[in-house]
């Protein structure tokens, strides 16, 4: 599960998405769904991939933007970027390496207002050595679209459980169209059982985590 927010000027907006891969690859080799949601000052845009017959996808797409609207479609199956991370944490040996084709994370289909289909795409995966993000024994798996001018990065330690400590995401900006990087690194984190901690008394644990 993905969540963010941020602001553009007074505007709010708030990306969700959600991929659900199932742990024994090789009975289930690719992610079984993924759910996204786009929340933004004038409406909502909602998109989600569901695997069929293990040959494709179907796409079902809902846009408040009266040029895309409502449209169901189907794609032939590829890597997914949404579920990079999950692969990632369970072995990222089983990353693919080299050049694929891979479909583009849904919140980014629907904030640059694409069809959603696979791109050519070059990934790596090597050792981490710079400094944006600190650790000992860092991993880094890299994925590039030139058609898109974008690429993603994310770093993570080397041994199970392969904790994900940064991510640095590159695309041309809607505004201006220059190169910007989002990043992100990780500030705390704890072992909760999450799904119980949802009274006032757990607000403290957003303060420790560093949510505002």
């Amino acid at each position: 599960i993905q969540l963010k927010k941020f602001t553009t000027g007074i505007y709010d907006y708030s990306l969700f998405s959600a991929v659900f891969t199932p742990i024994d690859r090789n009975k289930f080799p690719k992610s079984l769904k993924v759910s996204a949601s786009s929340q933004e000052w004038c409406g909502t845009m909602f998109t989600q991939l569901n695997l069929i017959d293990n040959t494709d996808y179907k796409v079902e797409h809902r846009s408040y933007f009266e040029n895309e609207g409502d449209r169901t479609t189907r794609i032939k199956k590829s890597f997914l970027e949404d579920e990079v991370f999950t692969v990632l944490r369970m072995n990222p040996l089983l990353l693919p390496i080299g050049i694929i084709q891979l479909i583009p994370p849904a919140n980014y289909i629907q904030l640059k207002h694409l069809q959603l289909q696979s791109f050519k795409a070059i990934t790596s995966l090597t050792s981490y050595d710079k400094k944006e993000v600190s650790g000992k024994n860092l991993m880094e798996y890299k994925m590039e679209y030139a058609q898109l001018k974008r690429s993603m990065s994310i770093i993570f330690e080397n041994k199970a459980p392969y904790k994900i400590v940064g991510w640095f995401e590159t695309f041309p900006s809607a505004f201006d169209g220059k190169l910007r990087t989002t990043s992100a690194i990780l500030k705390a984190q704890k072992m909760l059982p999450y799904w119980s901690q949802n009274s006032l008394k757990d607000e403290h644990l957003r303060k420790e985590l560093g949510l505002h």
